[in-house]
């Protein structure tokens, strides 16, 4: 039992870092885009 619930753990972890990490880099390409102001 300890060794699935540590597996889940580690599964939803990972899953929330790769999370956090793309919220980053999806900032970071707001940023520029809105830096580039494109005008229409």
């Amino acid at each position: 039992v300890v060794i699935v619930v540590g597996s889940l753990i580690a599964g939803f972890i990972e899953t929330w870092l790769e999370q956090r990490k793309w919220h980053k880099e999806q900032r970071k390409w707001d940023k520029k885009n809105k830096k580039g102001g494109r005008r229409i």
